[in-house]
């Protein structure tokens, strides 16, 4: 099992009240998100199904396109603190790309519960739809790193770096679709199986023996 980096806050501290808030309405904005699809949901079928009025709920709020920039950028802060903690330790390529591939899973179907607003960009206004894919291209760029250095060091095969990255990625993303908080597997679950077969289709067959388990980082948390 994995011992995953816990990112609580950009600067490794708890959330504030009020982002505690925010995440609060975010888990129930994100279920409604899946019973009745994004584009049906309104700002005050959220209130309701927290009990708040139109009103307090715009305290946090003012509307769902800022329920969508906090997701995204909540989780990108956490990924990118993620991933350059991951990139620095003294691990192999494959063991860095596993952790961080399952780290994002977690990330998404458990800090953000399984939210849709992750993988939403259409709702965002010009400016912060461009501050968001700025900041995917960084979290983008450390995977392509990763992978480029297990291509270097004979780890995974050779092949199209920015291909795969987008593979991989794209793979991650999709889980926010079809990920129900009641199914068979919880969200570390789910992060190591996808860790496992995404590494394991990059690695070179001659290596991958090495690698049955993808031993616990014990540097995660020290």
């Amino acid at each position: 099992m994995v011992q995953i980096i816990k990112a609580h806050s950009p600067n490794g501290r708890w959330p504030s009240r009020q982002d505690r808030k925010r995440l609060e309405i975010l888990e129930a904005a994100s279920q409604i998100f899946r019973d009745r699809g994004f584009e049906r949901t309104t700002t005050r079928d959220i209130a309701n199904a927290l009990g708040l009025t139109p009103g307090s709920l715009y305290y946090y709020f003012k509307d769902k396109q800022e329920i969508i920039f906090f997701c995204q950028e909540t989780a990108l802060r956490r990924l990118l603190t993620a991933g350059r903690r991951i990139g620095r330790m003294p691990l192999d390529p494959a063991q860095k790309l596993y952790l961080l591939i399952a780290e994002q899973v977690r990330c998404m179907l458990e800090d953000l519960f399984g939210s849709l607003a992750h993988v939403e960009l259409d709702g965002l206004a010009k400016r912060r739809r461009s501050r968001i894919v700025a900041r995917r291209h960084q979290y983008e760029l450390i995977v392509r790193q990763i992978i480029r250095q297990g291509m270097r060091r004979r780890v995974f095969t050779a092949g199209d770096v920015r291909m795969r990255t987008l593979a991989i990625l794209g793979a991650v993303n999709w889980t926010a679709r079809w990920y129900t908080p009641d199914g068979p597997a919880g969200p570390a679950e789910i992060g190591r199986c996808f860790a496992a077969y995404l590494v394991s289709g990059l690695m070179r067959r001659s290596v991958r023996a090495r690698f049955p388990r993808f031993p616990i980082a014990r540097e995660m948390n020290g």
